[in-house]
């Protein structure tokens, strides 16, 4: 008998925890539909964590949680993180045909540009204006260096 209900408990915790996941999961997609990628990635985030293996049963077709942090990274501007989490969902589900477009586009994605390493401050060109530099001659310099701002 004792153990009839601890099975019972275990059943109800784990349909709770179950629950849980899917309101987390639902928010986190209001979030982002709303175009707020930032707040999205938190509840998708906790779902991750709680169960990395996670994919949609609310949406069809089913997508791996990934997906959705993937595609809240990429429209938060976070290409390398988005890209990152595109290779797991394609891992997870072969034919996420969603995980597998934006892992393209990431791919496609050139690398940031790197800060030449003489670029002109934002100090120096404002210094430079105010000391009489000619604008032209600033910008010339600017066009050779770089700028870091």
């Amino acid at each position: 008998m004792p153990l009839a209900r601890l099975s019972i408990v275990l059943l109800f915790l784990t349909g709770c925890a179950g629950l849980g996941l899917d309101t987390d999961f639902l928010a986190g997609r209001q979030a982002f539909l709303r175009g707020e990628p930032d707040n999205a990635l938190s509840y998708f985030d906790r779902v991750a964590q709680s169960d990395p293996g996670y994919v949609t049963k609310e949406v069809a077709p089913p997508r791996s949680i990934w997906t959705y942090i993937g595609r809240a990274d990429y429209n938060a501007g976070k290409y390398a993180q988005a890209q990152s989490a595109f290779e797991k969902a394609v891992g997870q589900l072969k034919d996420d045909y969603i995980a597998q477009l934006y892992l393209g586009l990431t791919r496609l994605r050139p690398a940031e540009p790197a800060v030449p390493s003489k670029a002109f401050s934002l100090q120096e060109v404002t210094f430079a204006l105010r000391e009489g530099v000619d604008p032209k001659r600033v910008a010339a310099l600017a066009r050779e260096r770089g700028v870091a701002f």
